[in-house]
C-alpha cells in the first residue's frame, strides 16, 4: 500500500506540471493575443475586402508583452533544463 500511495504522490506532481506546461502556457499566448487584438473588429465590404476598425490601447499592449514575455521565460527555461539539467538539479 505504501508504494501505491507513493506513486500517487509523484504522479500528482507531474500531473499538475503537464497541466500548467501543456494548457497553461497556451492558455496564457491566447490571452496575450486577446490583449493585443481583442478591441479590434473586422467587417466584409460590399467589394468583397474587409476592413479592420478598433485599435489597440496602450493597456492591451502592455498585457501582450507581459503575457508573451511569460511564454517566452517558460519556454527558455525549457530549453535550459534540457541542456543543463543535469548539473542544475543532479542525479
Amino acid at each position: 500500500m505504501e508504494i501505491i500511495t507513493t506513486t500517487l504522490g509523484e504522479v500528482w506532481k507531474v500531473a499538475l506540471g503537464a497541466l500548467i506546461l501543456g494548457a497553461g502556457l497556451p492558455i496564457v499566448f491566447s490571452l496575450g493575443l486577446k490583449s493585443l487584438y481583442g478591441s479590434q473588429t473586422v467587417a466584409a465590404r460590399a467589394d468583397g475586402g474587409t476592413t479592420i476598425t478598433g485599435g489597440t490601447g496602450a493597456a492591451g499592449k502592455v498585457g501582450a508583452v507581459v503575457c508573451f514575455g511569460i511564454v517566452v521565460a517558460a519556454i527558455l527555461f525549457g530549453v535550459v533544463v534540457l541542456i543543463w539539467g543535469k548539473q542544475m538539479f543532479g542525479k
